[in-house]
């Protein structure tokens, strides 16, 4: 298999402080690669050392390496500045954020990377992952830096490795036993230690080695390594636990893949750690996850310990729970007599408009037709049609106080309840309505779905939603029996089973959607490839992360609506500005009288 490797480093983006780690630990991953005996002319590597680097000469030496058709594993590495804008990751270049070009799109080129024709792409990413600050980082767009290829055939595997979990930093500190004041990359470091066989129980035999025999780092034990590995390593510089910095993956790539052949270990040799034992690392939103959607995926499953005993005290887990009861607790009416509508916690709607519905925002109890709930001026707004059978494929745009607004779907039969905080749109679930013809088969499921669909939903607030290899088939299943019952699980379980590559199970979801409900979401069209059917709604990504996969999937938005992006709030439901209310408003009154 003929080998790759783009190195990319920067120490200096814009304003940002300079990092000090960088080169060193882009000369270590060097080092790295060419003992693996990856030629020197394959091993390219990009750094601001001699000036300043923009996207170009990365885009170039990519492009080259996917036309060649040689190559049959990419290993792409970053060391610098890195920022989480709604849910996407972006590595900055020198001339970032103040240009928003100047940055890498890693969720895009993610996305292009299947498609390019190499077999395995890796990439390990030691940036921080907190949320982009301020107007400039906000606007940050990047640049896809794999060519865009036309989609045919099997998805090709592509696994990355980031530094840190979603929402906080990585770290570098002053190695304290230099003399010359040098910075280690804690991350990078650990990688390093593991890439080159130091450690040995990570290191499986080659069974089609020759001789002499050697060994093979694959994926999964990387990952369960690096975890506990930077935590350690934090601890022996000192920096205390309340420090949060643990390793996370995307693996899609096959169990037999590797990512470094080093020499086999003899019988017994040990590894060579120096660094001291400490306790396990830190809890993730992933750990809390994966355990809550196990049980809510096998109510039925006996434990023989509560799988929940070590993570329950964690503060993240405190987190997790705390935003799964509010996400999960039903609010407002089960029903309309219109059959249709939606109801808004956190906020006051005070403008709805539809190009073929009629909204009607509730402000009295007198106006609702039901005994016995209470609601506030604004919670509630109802949909009417004179048309029967309603028409599917509406959009409802709705402006809240304070200046968020969003575009939802108007689903017959469905009550849509949104949920708005500080940062825009968090939650939004469908429900059948209770006079509907769909509430008998809902009822006999809602309490088992809510359970569900509240840990998903939560998981995915926190980018943590990873029903992982033994949940895969379970989720599967529960998503067949759901159908169109709560349709925005479809949304989530389609960016989950993007991240293994099964768009089998992504066009599985559009079919059964379209079915059902006569309509199916943009992000589920984009994801399955299948934009150009005439009921995609609304126009754009209904969650934040599908906007920087636009381009990789080359779904491009109406003319009208362009620089759209840039009215986004960083949250997890797309949410706009007053500016991006008022465009989207205009585009929908201008298709309404075509």
């Amino acid at each position: 298999m003929k080998r790759a490797a783009i190195l990319i480093g920067v120490s200096k983006s814009g304003t940002l402080p300079e990092l000090r780690a960088t080169l060193p630990s882009v000369r270590a991953m060097e080092a790295w690669a060419l003992d693996q005996r990856i030629d020197r002319k394959m091993v390219q590597v990009f750094t601001d050392e001699n000036g300043p680097l923009d996207p170009a000469p990365i885009k170039t030496a990519i492009a080259a390496l996917v036309d060649s058709g040689e190559v049959g594993q990419l290993i792409i590495y970053f060391s610098g500045h890195g920022i989480n804008n709604r849910y996407n990751e972006f590595w900055l270049l020198s001339g970032a954020p103040e240009d928003p070009q100047a940055a890498v799109n890693v969720s895009g080129s993610m996305e292009l990377a299947r498609f390019s024709g190499i077999p395995h792409v890796v990439f390990f990413s030691d940036a921080c992952r907190t949320a982009a600050v301020g107007i400039q980082a906000q606007y940050v767009s990047g640049s896809e830096v794999f060519p865009s290829r036309l989609p045919g055939g099997t998805e090709l595997a592509v696994d990355v490795f980031w530094g840190t979990t979603l929402g906080n930093p990585a770290y570098e500190t002053k190695d304290a036993n230099d003399a010359a004041t040098a910075y280690k990359a804690h991350f990078t470091e650990a990688l390093v230690y593991a890439l080159s066989g130091r450690r040995t129980d990570i290191v499986a035999p080659d069974e089609h080695g020759g001789l002499p025999p050697s060994g093979l780092v694959h994926p999964r034990p990387l990952k369960t390594f690096l975890r506990g590995d930077v935590t350690k390593r934090l601890l022996a510089a000192g920096i205390p636990m309340s420090v949060f910095q643990v390793p996370d993956a995307r693996i899609s790539s096959e169990p037999e893949a590797w990512v470094s052949r080093v020499p086999l270990p003899a019988a017994g040799e040990q590894s060579t750690d120096r660094v001291p034992e400490s306790p396990p690392a830190p809890t993730t939103p992933t750990d809390v996850s994966t355990i809550l959607l196990d049980k809510a995926l096998n109510p039925d499953r006996r434990y023989i310990r509560d799988p929940l005993a070590e993570v329950r005290n964690a503060p993240i887990a405190q987190e997790l729970f705390d935003r799964i009861r509010e996400t999960g607790n039903p609010f407002g009416p089960d029903r309309y007599e219109t059959q249709c509508g939606f109801k808004i916690r956190g906020a006051k709607c005070v403008d709805a408009y539809s190009s073929r519905f009629a909204p009607e925002i509730l402000n009295e109890a007198t106006d609702f037709d039901a005994q016995g709930v209470n609601f506030e001026p604004g919670q509630l707004v109802r949909m009417h049609t004179a048309q029967w059978p309603p028409p599917p494929g509406d959009n409802a745009l709705l402006t809240f106080e304070g200046g968020h607004s969003v575009l939802l779907p108007v689903i017959p039969e469905y009550l849509a309840t949104v949920t708005v905080a500080d940062e825009g749109v968090t939650d939004v679930f469908y429900e059948p309505s209770a006079n509907s013809n769909r509430w008998v088969t809902y009822e006999s499921l809602k309490d088992e779905l809510r359970e569900i669909r509240s840990v998903v939903a939560a998981s995915a607030y926190f980018g943590a939603f990873q029903p992982g290899d033994e949940n895969i088939e379970a989720f599967a299943r529960q998503m067949q029996v759901a159908k169109g019952l709560d349709p925005t699980l479809a949304i989530y379980a389609a960016y989950a089973y993007h991240e293994v590559n099964d768009r089998q199970r992504i066009l599985q979801m559009a079919d059964v959607l379209l079915a059902d409900i006569g309509l199916v979401f943009f992000d589920v069209a984009m994801l399955a490839r299948s934009l150009d059917g005439p009921t995609v709604v609304p126009f754009f990504p209904l969650l934040s992360q599908g906007w920087a996969l636009l381009g990789a999937f080359d779904a491009m938005l109406p003319p009208a609506l362009e620089g759209l992006e840039g009215h986004l709030r960083q949250s997890l439901w797309t949410t706009f500005d007053d500016g991006g209310a008022s465009q989207v408003r205009s585009y929908m009154q201008r298709e309404a009288r075509k």
